[in-house]
């Protein structure tokens, strides 16, 4: 009987993990648990930076993890500051929700977090955050019927580890 539950507990913590793999961005210098294997990587250019973007879709959610460097232009808490809340602003502008950043931190960095929502359709969870002079996001997105519980989004955004 042990050796059954022993067993049956192995393959559930494989297929767990086979189900959800741990997605590794040496450049990004991050690693994080999308809820799908499939990952696409697109870099964009906002305000002369480039922003690298990492997309899972999932359930009809869109989790995202993205950064971008500053290098020396920011070099004081103030401008980390600034920066975050830049992102935060033009994230829900580019999705059309609104919403309310609060101060959170994370593994000892200062940044945001806002809950927002856009009319009846659209519901985010979006984090910024600075480590050094490189611009951390992540965030999920979803039409309101199939935002992920509450616990999927804490298993997400726990998940991420910054190098």
């Amino acid at each position: 009987m042990f050796r059954f539950l022993l067993l049956s507990l192995t393959l559930v913590l494989t297929v767990g993990f086979l189900a959800s793999p741990v997605y590794d961005s040496p450049e990004g210098r991050f690693t994080v648990d999308f809820p799908s294997g499939e990952v696409i990587h697109k870099v964009e250019n906002s305000s002369g930076a480039d922003v690298h973007i990492f997309l899972c879709v999932y359930n009809s959610s869109v989790y995202m993890v993205g950064y971008s460097d500053f290098g020396m232009n920011i070099l004081n808490d103030k401008d980390r500051d600034v920066a975050c809340k830049a992102a935060i602003e033009g994230f829900l502008e580019s999705v059309s929700a609104t919403g309310t950043p609060k101060s959170i931190k994370y593994a000892g960095l200062s940044g945001y977090e806002v809950k927002g929502s856009g009319g009846d359709t659209v519901k985010t969870v979006y984090r910024s955050f600075m480590k050094k002079d490189r611009l951390y996001q992540i965030g999920v997105l979803s039409d309101k019927e199939n935002m992920p519980s509450r616990r999927q989004l804490k298993s997400f955004f726990k998940s991420l580890v910054i190098r």
